[in-house]
């Protein structure tokens, strides 16, 4: 009886990861042949939250780190992610995005509004990562699904930025490296050349 159980419980895992590796190979054939949209932070509360209390220079500091911010990630997703095509918008706009109403909200790596009828995308969120086993949360990039869920393994869907060590830790540049690495592998994995 315990070999049947045990049997049993073994067929269940190969089961387990047979779907769940088919469910990461579709999201990669879907991002492959879609479009990565990358939401870009515009902290408008802490904004909105300076301004009525008055602090101007406090407002002008937090623009230009928002700015500042927004470039990086630009810069490294145009030099680094080549595995789609990609846009950035805005967090305030994620709603538009989640119904699928890009008109005005899809930008270019200028930050330009652009107009393209999208039928697939994937979300990058490249801020936090959570980790719902560890209830926890880190820096870093995240692959979310159209539906703003996060994706799980065997998706290569997240990059850890690595605060906590400052001899490893990533900048978007390497992470969005990274990223494009292991997105790049998965294709392998997968024969989905």
């Amino acid at each position: 009886m315990v070999s049947f159980s045990a049997s049993g419980q073994i067929s269940g895992v190969k089961k387990k990861r047979s779907y769940l590796d088919s469910v990461a190979k579709s999201h990669v054939a879907l991002l492959k042949g879609g479009v990565l949209l990358v939401r870009l932070q515009t902290r408008e509360k802490l904004l909105a939250s300076l301004l009525d209390r008055k602090d101007v220079v406090e407002f002008d500091k937090q623009k230009k780190i928002i700015a500042l911010e927004h470039l990086e990630i630009v810069n490294a997703v145009r030099a680094n992610y080549h595995f789609s095509q990609y846009y950035f918008f805005y967090a305030h706009q994620s709603n538009k995005v989640k119904q699928r109403e890009f008109s005005g909200v899809l930008l270019n790596d200028s930050l330009e509004v652009v107009v393209d009828n999208i039928q697939h995308f994937h979300v990058l969120d490249p801020y936090e990562i959570e980790f719902k086993s560890m209830n926890s949360h880190q820096s870093g990039l995240c692959v979310l699904d159209c539906d703003f869920v996060q994706l799980e393994k065997p998706f290569p869907y997240y990059v850890r930025k690595r605060d906590a060590l400052k001899f490893l830790r990533r900048d978007y540049f390497q992470m969005m490296q990274v990223l494009q690495k292991n997105l790049d592998f998965s294709v392998r994995k997968w024969g989905l050349i």
